[in-house]
């Protein structure tokens, strides 16, 4: 039997070294049994663990003045040609953005700057992961920094990686966030992008202003990075999901096709973060392959039932277990020796 294992968060342990421990436990029952280690999800940092498993190289970090004028750095990483950027800190210092902004401030402030230093660099494709904010602008500061660099579209290939579905505008969209949720500051928002955005009138390709025109503020995730996401899209960047980006990346597709089972460990899972989860991914892409997922989340407010919708077949919450624990139990119940 083969068994796909997946890690996207799971305390106290990297997240490679845990599915190997969860491994080593489940060969206590089923010496037999092989696998294929798969390591990544929405978050800047988790992308870094899952693109160092695929080899890529520290490339140092780059350093911006964030909203709350700290000098914040974004670590990079680079293999042949290409530069990841991690600005999810840029936005988000401490990590624990709520859902939705917390207080009004320059949101994207610095991370302008950071994909300017960027598109310096000798790289022909830059990869830039955008999380959460503390407080939402709209993308207006990014927006601000790179016109004060001369650059009002991208010479180079830019892909924006981002972890949530919110997209700027809309009943759901970052910019309800705005300002106390004033309806008059994103209808004044749209109206500026719609029609007096400098850079929307620098595209020349009347085709393509167009299409960018009829999504503005609509696509998932171009709320991330306090609106940033959108700001990046309307310059040439495109707009990727990140936990499929990086299992695409890894070969996780071929690895599901060939497997058995799919087991995905997993953070906090609720209703607000299982649509971006890398749990949510497995699930479609196993169900495809007609194979059964289990999720194993360090915490889970969702039931049996909710997550089926996300081709979850069972859940296994056992937290408490040590890892080689964890490993023993699932293969007693989904192994089949």
């Amino acid at each position: 039997m083969k068994i796909a294992l997946f890690c996207a968060d799971y305390e106290g342990d990297p997240s490679a070294g845990f599915t190997r421990r969860v491994a080593s436990g489940w060969q206590e029952f089923a010496k037999t049994d092989r696998f294929d280690f798969f390591v990544g999800g929405p978050s800047g940092g988790l992308l870094r663990e899952g693109l160092l498993q695929q080899g890529w190289m520290d490339g140092g970090e780059l350093v911006a003045t964030n909203f709350l004028d700290r000098e914040v750095g974004a670590p990079c990483l680079v293999k042949s040609g290409e530069l990841f950027v991690d600005a999810s800190a840029i936005t988000d210092p401490d990590g624990q953005a709520p859902e939705g902004a917390i207080c009004e401030g320059q949101g994207s402030k610095g991370l302008g700057s950071i994909l300017a230093q960027a598109l310096a660099s000798q790289h022909e494709t830059i990869y830039v992961a955008l999380g959460g904010a503390c407080a939402v602008d709209l993308g207006q500061a990014a927006f601000a920094e790179l016109a004060a660099s001369g650059i009002d579209s991208f010479s180079k290939r830019v892909v924006v990686l981002v972890e949530e579905q919110r997209p700027l505008l809309g009943l759901s969209g970052t910019a309800t966030d705005y300002r106390g949720s004033s309806r008059e500051e994103a209808a004044a928002l749209q109206k500026h992008l719609l029609e007096g955005s400098a850079f929307l009138r620098s595209l020349e390709a009347e085709r393509e202003r167009a299409k960018l025109i009829s999504t503005v503020g609509t696509c998932a995730g171009s709320g991330s990075g306090g609106g940033a996401g959108e700001v990046f899209r309307l310059l040439g960047a495109e707009l990727r999901a990140a936990s499929s980006w990086i299992m695409e990346r890894a070969g996780a597709s071929t690895g599901l096709a060939e497997a058995d089972l799919a087991v995905v460990f997993d953070g906090k899972i609720h209703s607000q973060t299982m649509r971006d989860s890398l749990s949510a991914w497995v699930g479609e892409k196993a169900t495809e392959n007609a194979i059964a997922t289990v999720l194993a989340p360090r915490e889970c407010s969702l039931s049996r039932a909710e997550v089926a919708h996300f081709g979850i077949n069972a859940i296994f919450f056992h937290p408490e277990l040590s890892p080689e624990q964890i490993g023993l139990r699932l293969a007693r119940t989904w192994s089949h020796m």
